[in-house]
């Protein structure tokens, strides 16, 4: 007889499930989530847009900004939404 409770651990690790059982259920949740995604970035989008969007002016120095060197950008980028969700924070 199999020890259940060794079992509910077996389940929950990702490499003791099959590949093509991963891939289905990856597939499954990214055809919930890609629509909600595609939604929030509209929304986003429209919001910029009609000037709603907290911190516009870093935006447009961050989308202003050209480097080659991707961890530069990169950092540039976690520093700005680091900055905004202090401030989203703040304004909650």
């Amino acid at each position: 007889m199999r020890n259940w409770a060794h079992w509910d651990k077996d389940r929950t690790r990702v490499d003791l499930i099959q590949d093509d059982t991963l891939k289905k259920y990856i597939t499954e949740i990214q055809s919930y989530q890609i629509p909600e995604i595609c939604r929030q970035l509209e929304d986003f989008r429209t919001k910029r847009v009609l000037g709603m969007t907290p911190g516009e002016l870093e935006l447009r120095e961050l989308e202003s900004y050209r480097t080659n060197d991707r961890y530069i950008l990169q950092s540039k980028e976690k520093q700005l939404a680091e900055r905004l969700l202090g401030k989203l924070d703040d304004m909650q």
